[in-house]
């Protein structure tokens, strides 16, 4: 179970930017903070786990923890505690519009449809949380610090931004100090992306489109084995 807080990251982001001049906001740098959580969403979402009871029909709710337009099923098992386990293909379910309004989607079977009482193990992606517990954080420690290399990287972007505006009346004192410092954070910028980018393995043009990266999980390694994230099992 993670250990770390969105505090932890806050101290990492913190000591990369060296913002010793106070120009960016605690509330500022939290949305940079935050906003690298969801690119990260993208790239390596949280994969949670969860048993659901069949219902009346060919449909069941949607599991706890999942989250509409977002999330997206990588495994049903059916029925559960087989072995070796049975999975459905596919095919054999999609995820659709419910007809109540207690759920935004519900789970539709197309050939094995589960039994009133039957349960349902279902695997599935939603994006990550980081909050002031360690309970609410769903990234692991070990990749703590490189998200918050990312949300560094997004606030040395903001840092940039706001010595490029050089005729703000705020900075005009100090202006020539000023020119030197938005390169400066650019630069630190994609150091700290790179960093990330590196840290899993991410190619700098599939992070800028996060569907490339997830379409590209269904091809194997060369000497044959699945990726570790998202096995074709997953699919």
């Amino acid at each position: 179970m993670p250990t770390k807080t969105v505090y932890d990251v806050r101290l990492i982001v913190s000591g990369l930017m060296q913002d010793n001049a106070g120009k960016l906001s605690a509330t500022t740098r939290n949305q940079a903070i935050q906003a690298a959580v969801k690119l990260h969403s993208n790239n390596i979402p949280a994969i949670k786990f969860r048993v659901v009871t069949g219902m009346s029909n060919d449909t069941i709710r949607t599991p706890t923890g999942w989250v509409d337009e977002v999330s997206q099923i990588m495994q049903v098992e059916l029925p559960i505690n087989e072995r070796p386990p049975s999975y459905l293909e596919e095919e054999d379910f999609k995820v659709i519009p419910a007809v109540t309004a207690t759920t935004a989607y519900r789970i539709l079977f197309l050939n094995d449809v589960p039994g009133a009482t039957e349960r349902v193990a279902i695997r599935f992606s939603a994006p990550h949380t980081l909050g002031t517990v360690s309970a609410s954080n769903t990234i692991p420690d070990a990749h703590i610090d490189a998200v918050a290399h990312l949300g560094a990287s997004i606030a040395c972007q903001q840092l940039a931004a706001f010595y490029s505006q050089s005729g703000d009346s705020l900075i005009q004192s100090d202006s020539v100090n000023n020119q030197g410092k938005n390169p400066n954070y650019l630069q630190l910028s994609k150091a700290y992306m790179n960093y990330y980018l590196m840290f899993f393995k991410i190619d700098e043009k599939g992070f800028a489109k996060a569907a490339t990266v997830i379409l590209d999980v269904d091809r194997k390694f060369s000497f044959g084995t699945d990726f570790f994230y998202h096995p074709r099992r997953w699919r």
